[in-house]
């Protein structure tokens, strides 16, 4: 959004759905995992509060900027970030309980 002028007040709309999108996912998450007993079901919390924490941090420098274009610096705070939901929270911690829920499912499956 940056590199094609855009304003702050989009890039603002745009982690704000972002914000709302990684709530309900991270709710919708816990409640499969409590339901499939993944036994570092808190630590996994743990780790999506923090990073609800990260963007309300983000959401208030940018709130802080004003109106005016998105400079290079408020898009590199935004696409670090996604960066590391999409490559390090799901590459580490989503892949431990992709491990947990699928071995489950075998074992349900899988006759005995």
């Amino acid at each position: 959004m940056w590199r094609s002028n855009a304003d702050l007040k989009d890039l603002r709309a745009l982690v704000e759905k972002l914000g709302n999108v990684l709530e309900g996912h991270f709710r919708y998450e816990e409640s499969v995992l409590a339901g499939a007993g993944y036994p570092k079901l808190e630590e996994h919390k743990a780790e999506h509060a923090v990073m609800l924490s990260e963007l309300a941090v983000i959401r208030s420098r940018l709130a802080k900027k004003g109106d005016g274009p998105a400079y290079p610096e408020s898009g590199w705070i935004v696409l670090n970030f996604m960066l590391g939901v999409t490559v390090g929270h799901i590459a580490n911690s989503d892949l431990d309980y992709f491990v947990h829920v699928h071995g489950s499912e075998k074992a349900r499956v899988a006759p005995k």
